[in-house]
């Protein structure tokens, strides 16, 4: 049997719905990890080394030698340049084990420039949005991001997004919001909600 081999991944996270508290990671040392999954802003930068994919889980219990018991949660198996990724857990209506579905984008709080905002987009559909005077569309699976000049007091700018459905001359408004703009960095996501239902898109603003 060929043996796994090794390898590190960096990772913060966040709750799509409410903070979860109960979930850990082990890696290679053996090393229990307790998580903290905030729901309004990133956790902090947890590094994991061991074997692919991570597997977090809850504990459910020990057995009679007094090891853990652990029940899976999510996994997460990095692809690609292994960037510091935003781990996204929403949690899965579907499933009888209470499991979360994880949506990773490349996130990193160093690299952020001050004011600005990003558009994530990591649904199945275009949307269009419409930020103060700018108005540009974010491809489905993509991103962009926009620097803007804030005074000293702040401001307010309008954020809009619309859903381009797979029908032709098909929008539904997806979010319409007057957004306080404010010094610092933030970010919209748009996904898309269990299995696609109706064709709708679910959004969450985050500051970072």
């Amino acid at each position: 049997m060929t043996q796994q081999p090794i390898q590190s991944a960096e990772f913060s996270t966040l709750a799509w719905s409410r903070t979860i508290k109960d979930l850990h990671y082990q890696g290679v040392d053996g090393e229990l990890v307790k998580m903290w999954i905030p729901n309004g802003s990133p956790s902090k930068v947890y590094e994991y080394r061991g074997t692919f994919p991570v597997q977090f889980f809850r504990i459910i219990g020990t057995d009679d030698a007094g090891k853990p018991i652990k029940e899976l949660a999510a996994e997460y198996m990095p692809a690609g340049r292994l960037q510091e990724q935003l781990l996204i857990f929403i949690a899965d209506p579907a499933s009888q084990q209470n499991r979360y579905r994880l949506l990773p984008f490349r996130f990193s709080k160093d690299e952020a420039q001050e004011n600005t905002y990003r558009f994530i987009n990591l649904s199945d559909f275009p949307v269009f949005v419409k930020f103060g005077s700018e108005r540009f569309s974010v491809a489905k699976h993509s991103e962009k991001s926009m620097t803007t000049g804030i005074t000293a007091s702040g401001g307010q700018s309008i954020a809009m997004a619309i859903q381009v459905s797979e029908q032709p001359n098909d929008l539904k408004l997806a979010y319409s919001s007057s957004w306080s703009v404010r010094s610092g960095r933030s970010a919209l996501v748009f996904v898309t909600n269990e299995a696609g239902v109706d064709e709708q898109i679910e959004i969450k603003k985050l500051y970072y």
